[in-house]
């Protein structure tokens, strides 16, 4: 006769059950441990697993749906088992088969806790998620663990409402997370409950009415005054020299780091007398073409018909601090800059006055070429080489008092063509 139990075997505070298959036969004991893909935190296991009365609703019900997934797990195997023709050829590899199968044809096993249907999302949708993306997922998905922990709770979709919310943001507010973090975990945390209700899942009746404010971000850009003031630098080392050429031509090109770092000359290509490049946006994989200012040119000619070696972002970003430093950028303007904050864990953005050199990064050049033409060319010229998806995400990366200039110019066009 074949037995299952359940155990919680990881070394992790959180971690997928597994179940120990034993069997006699002719007096022979088998004995195979196998792994599934119910997730708990061991407090949960050694303090609530079976435990007969709960006073915590959620644990209650995360109880149940716990006990519930792992008992069809063990009827679909002990079932198969007694199906087996051939019972002397048991193996592990038949039992995990067999655990693959049962998740396979299990229509219904869509995990209900909000940290395991996270992992559920990002299988589902893993071809459609860039790594980078998967691991903020990841690092969203550590921090609701610990706030369980905290809370000792364990977040269930359908329990995302406003209560959650609000304990959520104190949480955060308590570990010094910043505002729009705040913000945006919370559209994330939307994001996989909406998913969720596709395969069927109850959610909360205020999820869709769930809103955290935002903060207003300090857009740090580089004037034209500040730019010539780089232009004008001579006799720079080597990095130092490298570290300028990519700043203009960031500024002229209105790209994010991680594209321009990785342009070469084999994107060009000319067309009376004008210079154009083609290539696709990593982060929104738009196909791109963009024109080549004469700066852009002037500095691909100083390289040889070629761009500018290419350095690692935690160099580029040091040494762009470094070299707006010695071009004398160093006003005190509002910002925030990362920091270790006592009494919480890791490093958090300490909002305060800073000297503008310590605030400048790898961003600066997409942040000023948006800026910087706003006004000179149109709009949607300028969208069109940024590859904002809308304006008003673009109207983001503007100054606040620029976004209200332009809006009382286009009021005042109006009320001329209504008079």
């Amino acid at each position: 006769m074949a037995t299952i139990k359940f155990y919680y075997r990881s070394t992790k505070d959180r971690g997928p059950l597994s179940f120990k298959f034993l069997h006699s036969h002719k007096g022979k004991n088998f004995q195979y441990w196998v792994k599934t893909k119910v997730e708990v935190s061991k407090y949960y296991w050694e303090n609530y697993h079976t435990k007969s009365e709960i006073e915590n609703y959620d644990m209650e019900h995360f109880q149940l749906e716990t006990k519930s997934e792992l008992n069809k797990i063990k009827k679909h195997i002990l079932k198969e088992f007694t199906n087996k023709p051939d019972q002397t050829s048991l193996s592990k590899a038949w039992i995990e088969t067999e655990i693959s199968q049962y998740y396979f044809n299990s229509n219904d096993y869509i995990p209900r806790a909000l940290t395991e249907y996270i992992e559920f999302y990002l299988k589902v949708r893993s071809d459609n998620l860039k790594d980078s993306t998967k691991k903020k997922y990841r690092v969203l998905k550590n921090k609701i663990i610990r706030y369980e922990e905290k809370r000792n709770q364990t977040v269930l979709i359908k329990n995302i409402g406003e209560r959650f919310k609000d304990d959520f943001e104190k949480y955060q507010k308590e570990n010094k997370y910043a505002q729009n973090t705040i913000h945006r975990d919370i559209g994330l945390i939307k994001t996989y409950c909406k998913h969720a209700r596709k395969y069927g899942l109850e959610t909360h009746p205020q999820l869709d009415f769930l809103k955290v404010e935002q903060e207003e971000v300090d857009v740090i850009y580089l004037n034209d005054s500040e730019l010539d003031s780089i232009r004008e630098m001579k006799n720079l080392s080597n990095d130092m020299q490298t570290t300028k050429d990519w700043l203009l031509l960031s500024c002229n090109l209105g790209q994010r780091v991680s594209d321009f770092m990785e342009f070469d000359f084999s994107k060009t290509w000319w067309e009376d007398g004008f210079g154009y490049m083609n290539f696709i946006q990593q982060k929104t994989d738009k196909r791109m073409t963009i024109p080549l200012f004469q700066e852009v040119i002037n500095i691909l000619k100083r390289y040889n018909n070629n761009f500018p070696k290419k350095m690692q972002n935690s160099k580029y970003n040091k040494k762009l601090k470094e070299l707006c430093k010695i071009a004398g950028i160093n006003q005190k303007i509002p910002g925030k800059i990362l920091q270790k904050i006592e009494g919480v864990d890791g490093y958090r953005r300490v909002k305060g006055e800073y000297e503008k050199y310590n605030l400048i990064s790898s961003h600066v050049g997409r942040r000023s070429f948006a800026t910087n033409y706003y006004g000179k060319i149109k709009t949607s010229y300028i969208i069109s080489i940024t590859g904002h998806t809308t304006e008003k995400m673009y109207r983001n990366y503007l100054p606040k008092s620029m976004n209200y200039a332009r809006e009382i110019h286009e009021q005042m066009a109006m009320l001329k063509k209504t008079a």
